[in-house]
């Protein structure tokens, strides 16, 4: 809460400096301002602070009941698994022009590749959990 509250201020004062000003010294004060400086950096701050604690604090609820982290760590020991067998199978091969624009290597190339056989794994799992879920619904 005291994160919203700050960051409330900081956007207010900030937009009370920059409305302030005449056209020509609002786009140089936008540019030039430590006030909007302060406030972007202000707003990567809290929302990089939130997504940490967001992350923390159900894992250090669960560190007190220990018998809760093994469907979550069971979930992401899947996805490793999947993404190792995807890796296994994806190609290496890159077009010469993505190489030459992007300094693409091989192996970058397999990563992204093992990533989109990732992608169509799960994809085409959460369909079929839809269909049988559906299916099944309708038979009770």
């Amino acid at each position: 809460m005291a994160a919203l509250i700050v960051g409330i201020v900081i956007s207010a004062i900030t937009m009370i400096m920059l409305l302030s000003s005449d056209e020509t010294e609002l786009v140089e004060t936008i540019r030039y301002s430590s006030a909007s400086n302060f406030g972007l950096f202000g707003v990567y701050f809290l929302g990089i602070g939130s997504a940490l604690l967001a992350l923390m604090l159900p894992l250090l609820s669960m560190l007190n009941e220990p018998k809760k982290l093994i469907a979550p760590l069971a979930g992401v020991g899947a996805l490793v698994v999947i993404y190792f067998i995807s890796y296994a199978f994806a190609d290496s091969y890159a077009p010469p022009k993505l190489v030459e624009d992007f300094q693409l290597t091989e192996g970058e190339s397999k990563m992204v590749g093992g990533a989109i056989i990732t992608m169509y794994i799960l994809v085409i799992g959460a369909v079929v959990s839809a269909v049988y879920s559906e299916i099944s619904n309708a038979f009770k």
